[in-house]
């Protein structure tokens, strides 16, 4: 069975992109069957952030539940 990864404790979400762009942006990602897999600075507010009102799909509010689970 797969490891579980810790979840990821930063205190901003400013810290939390610092982290993204580090780990998943300026590095090669490959997946298990070795698929290269490319992050994007521009799309980490699409990732960890999402709408105070679902009807208008704005992300305004940073998901510190999403940020957690960064790994």
């Amino acid at each position: 069975m797969n490891d579980v990864p810790s979840f990821v404790t930063l205190s901003t979400p400013d810290e939390y992109k610092k982290y993204y762009v580090e780990k998943y942006c300026k590095k090669g990602i490959q997946t298990f069957d070795g698929i290269e897999v490319k992050f994007y600075e521009d799309q980490f507010e699409h990732a960890f952030y999402e709408s105070s009102n679902k009807l208008k799909r704005n992300k305004d509010i940073f998901s510190m539940d999403r940020a957690l689970r960064i790994d």
